[in-house]
């Protein structure tokens, strides 16, 4: 019961949310960068990516989500994303991120995967509206800089598949994992078409509350 009046409450709010962003976001003006990610808490629960943006009208699209290392620059090209839908998702791996989503109608589910010696995770779980949906994970390191005696990890998070996150055809609510995303840091979020990366944004992710990231 309680999980229902939950839902339903946050379901609620991700409609009227849904609702003034459709009436309170007129076009940016001419030179000035659009904002199409914020960082939000629905119905009082974890913080969540809110996407505004109309991600239907790309092929292949995806979005990805990367740490910054301690001291490094917005612009830095040492963080750069993975374009994992269209260079990693192939063959075995897109076996296992469906599957991973298909399986975690009623239970949690994880597959393990490499390639390129980077280690990921696809995790699959009931999200906000209740959906199965799967959210990729990795470290990878950071090309050092020249004072540095061990390699930097950027903490990621990858959404291949991105119906089940939808509140409609211009709204994404992401959860990112806390496996990666407990501690407040500087993000990078990007959306990809396939190869192609359409837009990014820096934003500073407030970590997780303490007893939800355990």
């Amino acid at each position: 019961m309680k999980t229902s009046l939950f839902l339903s409450s946050v379901l609620a709010w991700v409609g009227a949310a849904v609702c003034q962003a459709a009436e309170s976001s007129p076009p940016a003006p001419s030179g000035v960068t659009a904002s199409y990610v914020s960082i939000e808490t629905p119905a009082g629960g974890r913080p969540m990516l809110v996407i505004r943006y109309p991600w239907r009208v790309h092929a292949r699209s995806s979005v990805e989500v990367c740490t910054y290392v301690a001291g490094e620059a917005d612009d830095s090209p040492r963080i750069r994303p993975l374009y994992f839908r269209s260079d990693f998702m192939k063959d075995e791996f897109t076996i296992g991120v469906y599957r991973a989503q298909d399986d975690s109608s009623s239970v949690r589910v994880v597959a393990q995967m490499a390639r390129r010696d980077i280690d990921f995770a696809a995790i699959g779980n009931r999200n906000l509206f209740g959906q199965p949906s799967v959210v990729v994970v990795c470290r990878t390191s950071i090309t050092q800089q020249k004072d540095e005696q061990e390699p930097e990890q950027a903490r990621r998070a990858i959404y291949p598949l991105l119906e089940p996150w939808a509140a409609d055809r211009r709204t994404l609510f992401l959860s990112l994992p806390e496996v990666n995303f407990s501690d407040a840091a500087k993000i990078r979020v990007w959306f990809l078409s396939g190869g192609d990366v359409v837009w990014s944004e820096v934003k500073q992710w407030p970590g997780l509350p303490q007893d939800e990231s355990k």
